[in-house]
């Protein structure tokens, strides 16, 4: 039996990735968002714009609008797999991720050419985590980072992208915290996106990515 299903899902995540790597250095600009958009942070009951950066891992939140033509993609759950890591705990598989280099162009650098990456999106109650099961990344030139991040899509425009980290081992690069704050159920679809990132203290993307994948 055929699985139009399939068929349906291959095209929608081609439309998000032709979205993706359609912006442009005019479309990487800060803006406020609506107060519709934001509802709010743990401490202080609701999200603001101004980044809360840790220093010691360069954690960072910020928020960037990119205009594009209207896509979305359905973020399927699919059948939760429970996973035990040989702790008290217990993770349930709600997503994964097959992250690819996605052709030329300047929003892709040529260092991740024939790269790629696995990773699953883990929630163990209301915590969930991105953990990377298979990785096969370039390592950054000097003076640059690998940081992954959560796009969040909708109504075919990229509302946030929320940095979980910088991948520092390549070989094993872990799992990385999802922020408390990140909601992906408030979005059409959401990618995870490896970028390089430059050591220059700017916290926005630097609109210049290895690898990319949706979650489904």
């Amino acid at each position: 039996m055929s699985d139009d299903n399939d068929f349906d899902l291959n095209a929608e995540e081609a439309e998000l990735d032709a979205i993706l790597r359609s912006m442009s250095a005019d479309d990487l600009q800060l803006e406020t968002p609506p107060d519709s958009v934001w509802g709010g942070i743990a401490a202080a009951a609701e999200k603001t714009l101004a980044p809360v950066i840790d220093l010691r891992s360069r954690r960072r939140q910020t928020a960037i609008r990119w205009t594009a033509a209207a896509a979305a993609i359905a973020l399927v759950a699919g059948f939760a797999v429970v996973l035990t890591n040989g702790s008290d705990s217990t993770d349930v598989e709600v997503a994964s991720a097959e992250l690819l280099y996605l052709g030329d162009g300047p929003d892709f650098d040529p260092v991740g050419e024939g790269r790629s990456a696995n990773v699953t999106l883990l929630a163990d109650g209301e915590d969930e985590v991105v953990r990377f099961e298979l990785s096969d990344l370039p390592s950054a030139a000097d003076g640059n980072d690998l940081e992954l991040w959560l796009i969040g899509v909708t109504d075919g425009e990229i509302e946030i992208i929320q940095t979980l980290g910088v991948v520092d081992d390549l070989s094993n690069p872990g799992s990385f915290d999802v922020p408390d704050d990140f909601d992906r159920s408030a979005y059409d679809a959401v990618a995870v996106d490896i970028s390089i990132e430059p050591q220059d203290g700017v916290e926005a993307h630097s609109g210049v990515s290895i690898v990319r994948g949706n979650l489904t």
